[in-house]
C-alpha cells in the first residue's frame, strides 16, 4: 500500500530514534496477531525497514519516509 499526505515540516524528525520506533511498531504488530486470527485473517510480521527512514525535500517542505516490510 502506497500513502500520501501533503503535510507540512517535521521538527523532530533529527531526534526520532527509528529504531525504538521500529521495535515499538513490531511488537504492537505481533500483539495484534491474536485479534487478525480471531478475524479470520492472517498474521503480519513487521520484518524491519523497507527502506531506512529518512527526511527529505518534496514540492519545498521537508517529509518524514518510513517504509515498513511486512511480511504475512
Amino acid at each position: 500500500m502506497i500513502e500520501y499526505d501533503d503535510v507540512g515540516y517535521i521538527s523532530d524528525a533529527a531526534s526520532t530514534d527509528y529504531q525504538s520506533l521500529l521495535q515499538t511498531t513490531k511488537n504492537a504488530t505481533e500483539a495484534a496477531n491474536a485479534k487478525r486470527k480471531a478475524d479470520g485473517f492472517p498474521a503480519m510480521h513487521l520484518i524491519g525497514w523497507a527502506e531506512p527512514p529518512h527526511v527529505g525535500p518534496q514540492g519545498g517542505s521537508d517529509n518524514e519516509f518510513r517504509c515498513p516490510d511486512l511480511a504475512g
